[in-house]
C-alpha cells in the first residue's frame, strides 16, 4: 500500500517534467570519469547514476538501489530540478528502498508497469541505465537527444564513489547499443 501510494503521488512530476523539457535538445551524460571541467552548453542537462557526482544537472535518472549514504555521495550540489528514479525490479519496490526521503518532492518514481512495457518494446532484458533514460526522453518528448560518453562498457568502468573496477553488465551491451543507434533524433557526442 505504501509503495502504490509513492508512486501515485509522484506521478504528476511526470507532465511537469515534460514541460520543462519543452522539446529543448537534451544532453544525457554517461560517465565514470571526472567530465566537470568541460563547459556544457545544452538547454536540458541528464546525468544518470552517480555521474551526477562529477557535475550538476537539470535531470538526474538514477537507476540503481544502494544505500543513502551512496546516494548522498553521488548528489553532486543537489541543485536538479527533477529526479527520474526507474526500477521494475520487485515491482518497483527496489526504487524507493533506501532513496532519501528529502528528495521525493522532486521525484517522478516511473511506474513499474512501464519497465515491463519498456523491456517488451526494446527486446533487452536488463537495459544499461543510459539506456533507459534514452527510452525515457526518446518516448515522452520530441527533443533531439545528445548522448556524451556512452562507450557501452568498450572500457572498464570504475565506480564513481567507490572507486572500484566495475564487470561488464551481465549482458552484452551491444544489444543496447544496436537499439539506441536504430533510433531517429540521436547524436554520440564524445570528449
Amino acid at each position: 500500500m505504501i509503495l502504490s501510494s509513492i508512486l501515485d503521488n509522484s506521478s504528476h512530476l511526470h507532465n511537469e517534467i515534460i514541460k520543462f523539457v519543452d522539446d529543448r535538445p537534451i544532453l544525457i551524460v554517461g560517465s565514470s570519469k571526472d567530465i566537470s571541467h568541460i563547459k556544457v552548453e545544452f538547454p536540458v542537462v541528464v546525468r544518470i547514476n552517480s555521474s551526477r557526482r562529477w557535475g550538476d544537472c537539470d535531470i538526474w535518472f538514477n537507476n540503481y538501489c544502494n544505500g543513502l549514504q551512496e546516494h548522498y555521495a553521488s548528489s553532486g550540489s543537489g541543485e536538479e530540478k527533477y529526479i527520474i528514479r526507474g526500477n521494475g525490479d520487485r515491482e518497483g519496490s527496489n526504487m524507493i528502498r533506501n532513496f532519501p526521503p528529502e528528495w521525493h518532492d522532486k521525484t517522478l518514481f516511473w511506474h513499474p508497469a512501464h519497465w515491463e512495457t519498456m523491456v517488451e518494446e526494446i527486446e533487452i532484458p536488463r537495459p544499461l541505465t543510459g539506456t533507459i533514460a534514452t527510452y525515457w526522453f526518446h518516448k515522452y518528448t520530441k527533443s533531439d537527444i545528445f548522448l556524451l560518453n556512452f562507450d557501452f562498457y568498450r572500457t572498464v568502468k570504475t565506480h564513481t564513489i567507490r572507486g572500484i573496477k566495475q564487470p561488464a553488465p551481465c549482458h552484452s551491451p551491444e544489444l543496447d547499443e544496436n537499439w539506441i543507434a536504430s533510433l531517429d533524433r540521436i547524436q554520440s557526442v564524445q570528449t
